[in-house]
């Protein structure tokens, strides 16, 4: 009786285990199919990220005017987070904690300069590609170019930048429409297979200029332009979704990277302080099938957008992650518990010498730690306007608590990683979006209270911000003026030092380059040294070519300096102690090695071309070594054969000519006036000699003297191309305004262009340049378009381009101020 009993339980048993199974089956297989073509479950991710977006200037955050109808729309079929923050006001940071799901202390990447995500750091793309999706990502600037290593775990990375910034050289960054249209054509080509798609928009970033309409509709707000025109493009996207069919299947995450100041708290834009204007971000998600138009009131920060991700596809977060998944607020749910609270930073002001940033929120309170620190209730104080640090000393010394143990943790998690270094052309294009910091990373170290407080030091900041757009507005008088007021109350502050060698550089007057290279290399040199300064490391700056991050960079651009001006005993004597500092330092030995090898002595400079090209093998491309040397070859052999001449015959007015002209050629230009000096006193009349002379005198600095033997060039020889044309423009370009004089320019210009038949665009934009400083525009405008036209049809597009840049400043009633032509002429 038992037996039976048993046996029939066991074939009920069986009977229900077969159904199960069965359903079981059924419900496997409706999940795979639903997984890749059903609606309400997440087939792709799309994580859209607006740079230097305030989450008050959406539509849907509460701001007056109808900005983002189109996120706006996505809002209502999805969740807004009202309090979302970004770790820490720059680009490439906060991008690199928005894709790897960490704090900057652990990621590594705590500037915009230059720094690279190291590779042991795990992104959001790599887990994803990975796990079979397809991966594409369209940046809107430079601060996410590939190099920056923000390209982990993309298939694709498009980062074809297409616009200079103001005035500057530098392609750095492309509109909203320019990284939405290559968006759709993707789109277009890999709906068939699940993707993540990461897209990137600079255009809210200063300086605001929307397009036209949008400029003409926001007039009294270009900031709010720049999001309208970014939403109108989003908007583009979400219908191409729609037109797809992809858009009830597609996770859709809307953020900023950060805010940016708007003049609260006194800064105007962002990278400086750490106040919700330039932390708090929108966060909007889209979740197919999930809640629709709810706000969520917790607290949440980007680094919660990884786990959240990966959540919402049944995917492992990183064990080492910070973030913590939003899924539960998605379905109206409380937030876990999380190991981290919400922290900030900005290390910006470090890199002046200021005590650094940072700081955290938890529940209504956020505390900032500085020398002289602040909380505040968020709640009761959105504005941040009223430090309760006196009577909630208290909270304030339990957050600080919580704080530093959280960087000890933070910091103990970051991966290894060398110092970055970069070449001139980042540092310039980074320079040219108008991060004036751009020095090294500051060590991590202990909170030091007796450091300047950066509220203390932001006047100063935005003057160099100021002096730095002035800069690349070719605007280097008002530059310099403000600069040299900083120098005054900051006479150690490299940052301003450097700006002011590179206007020098910029004008030729390369003995003041000098002096203040010299400057910075004893500011720093001193700054390693603490028995003899108590100046901290990090008073630095790099912008153009001027890479100041520390001692043996110092050196080797004073080397150059020297160099350029002739004085290759000293360059040598910098570019050594530049390698002294940092033996691989493979730029200071190419130069040293072009040193060497215009002083004569080939055997060392092809030891050090040698080393370089094996530290730097890239190098090779700049100049080949083998053409070098050849060329210093014959130059020695030259110079050889034309001082046994004057050997024996010391009145030889040709043989002086032709070896200054070796000796210029090779950068002895000290040694090669004193050639044709002599030529002069043999015949004073010559006017080759003359212009020979001058363009020596040019190429160190000595435009005064230059000048002359310009003119006496030309009055020796009235048809003198080269000579008409330099001289037309330093008297038309120069900084200076006792050497410029338009009529004279307008003169000399005028008579190249016809004695070329205005055949020539080199000429022809000299004399352009000549009626700006005559204060002739129209004429001015005309003169660039038809140089303009005429390189390009040689099919010459870089001086096209550049002669463009000019005819900016012409259509708007200015001249041209740049360096003078060298050696060659124009």
């Amino acid at each position: 009786m038992k037996k039976s009993t048993v046996e029939s339980r066991k074939s009920s048993l069986a009977v229900v285990c077969i159904a199960l199974g069965a359903i079981l089956a059924i419900l496997t297989g409706w999940y795979f199919y639903a997984r890749h073509s059903g609606r309400g479950v997440i087939r792709n991710v799309v994580l859209i990220s607006i740079d230097t977006c305030r989450a008050d200037h959406l539509s849907c955050y509460g701001f007056k005017r109808p900005t983002t109808p189109n996120i706006d729309a996505v809002a209502q079929g999805g969740i807004l987070f009202k309090h979302a923050l970004s770790p820490v006001p720059l680009t490439t940071p906060a991008h690199s904690s928005m894709l790897t799901g960490t704090y900057p202390p652990t990621h590594g990447v705590r500037l915009n300069n230059g720094e690279r995500l190291a590779d042991s750091n795990v992104t959001l793309a790599e887990i994803l590609r990975d796990a079979g999706y397809q991966t594409a990502a369209f940046v809107g600037a430079f601060p996410l170019d590939f190099q920056f290593g923000l390209s982990q775990g993309f298939d694709a990375y498009d980062c074809k930048f297409t616009r200079k910034i103001e005035k500057s050289s530098s392609v750095a960054e492309r509109t909203a429409e320019e990284v939405t249209h290559p968006v759709l054509t993707w789109l277009e080509k890999h709906a068939a297979k699940p993707f993540f798609l990461f897209l990137h928009y600079y255009d809210p970033h200063a300086p605001y200029k929307p397009p036209p309409s949008y400029a003409a509709a926001f007039s009294g707000d270009l900031y709010a332009g720049e999001i309208a025109y970014v939403d109108n493009c989003i908007g583009q996207v979400v219908d191409r979704l729609r037109t797809l069919g992809l858009d009830e299947n597609t996770l859709l995450i809307i953020t900023a990277d950060h805010g940016e100041g708007l003049g609260e708290h006194g800064e105007k834009t962002h990278a400086f302080y750490i106040y919700q204007s330039t932390q708090r971000v929108p966060l909007i998600i889209r979740v197919p099938g999930g809640s629709r138009g709810r706000q969520v009131e917790e607290n949440v920060s980007l680094v919660d957008i990884m786990p959240t991700v990966l959540d919402l596809l049944g995917l492992e977060s990183p064990a080492d992650i910070q973030g913590v998944s939003m899924r539960s607020c998605l379905n109206d749910g409380p937030l876990p518990t999380r190991n981290f609270p919400l922290y900030c930073e900005s290390l910006e002001a470090a890199t002046f010498g200021c005590s650094p940033l940072q700081g955290l929120i938890a529940g209504p309170w956020k505390y900032i730690r500085t020398p002289r620190p602040e909380i505040y209730n968020l709640i009761k104080d959105p504005g941040e306007l009223i430090n309760l640090i006196e009577r909630e000393s208290k909270e304030a010394y339990r957050l600080r608590g919580r704080l530093e143990q959280m960087l000890r943790e933070m910091e103990a998690a970051a991966p290894q990683r060398g110092r970055s270094r970069v070449d001139a052309e980042t540092l310039k294009k980074l320079a040219s979006l108008g991060y004036v910091g751009g020095g090294a990373t500051p060590e991590a170290a202990a909170f030091n209270p007796l450091l300047e407080d950066p509220k203390e030091f932001l006047v100063t900041y935005e003057r160099l911000q100021k002096a730095n757009s002035l800069f690349l507005s070719n605007r280097s008088e008002n530059a310099k003026q403000e600069l040299l007021a900083i120098v005054g109350s900051y006479p150690r502050l490299v940052t301003a030092h450097a700006l002011l060698a590179q206007i020098a550089v910029r004008e030729r007057r390369l003995d003041e380059a000098a002096v203040r290279c010299a400057a910075i290399v004893s500011i720093l040199a001193e700054s390693k040294n603490p028995t003899k300064s108590l100046l901290p490391d990090a008073k630095e700056l790099a912008t153009g070519t001027l890479d100041t991050r520390d001692l043996s960079t110092a050196h080797c651009n004073l080397a150059v300096i020297l160099h350029e001006m002739g004085k290759n005993g000293e360059a040598i004597e910098h570019f050594n102690e530049a390698l002294r500092i940092r033996p691989g330092y493979a730029d200071a030995r190419y130069n040293l090695a072009t040193a060497l090898l215009q002083t004569g002595k080939l055997p060392e400079a092809v030891a050090q071309y040698e080393e370089a090209l094996r530290l730097q093998p890239s190098l090779a491309k700049t100049t080949p070594i083998q053409s070098a040397l050849t060329e210093a070859l014959a130059a020695n052999e030259a110079i050889v054969r034309y001082e046994q001449e004057l050997q024996v015959k010391p009145d030889d007015l040709g043989a002086h000519n032709n070896l200054g002209n070796v000796l210029r050629q090779f950068g002895r230009a000290a040694e090669a006036i004193g050639h044709y000096e002599q030529a002069l006193r043999i015949n004073p009349d010559n006017a080759d000699v003359h212009y020979n002379i001058a363009a020596a005198l040019a190429q160190t600095g000595k435009l005064t003297e230059a000048i002359g033997h310009y003119t006496d060039a030309i009055r020796f020889s009235p048809d003198f191309l080269p000579a008409l044309n330099n001289l037309a423009w330093i008297r038309a370009t120069h900084a200076d305004p006792k050497l410029r004089n338009g009529a004279e320019a307008v003169g000399h210009a005028k008579h190249a262009c016809e004695l070329t038949d205005r055949k020539n665009f080199g000429y022809l934009d000299t004399l352009a340049a000549a009626y700006a400083e005559d204060q002739r525009f129209p004429e001015a405008v005309a003169t660039a378009e038809e140089a303009v036209a005429l390189a390009k049809s040689g099919k010459q597009q870089a001086p096209a381009d550049e002669i463009g840049t000019r005819l900016i400043l012409y259509r708007a009633g200015q001249p041209y101020r740049d360096s003078p032509p060298v050696a060659g002429g124009r």
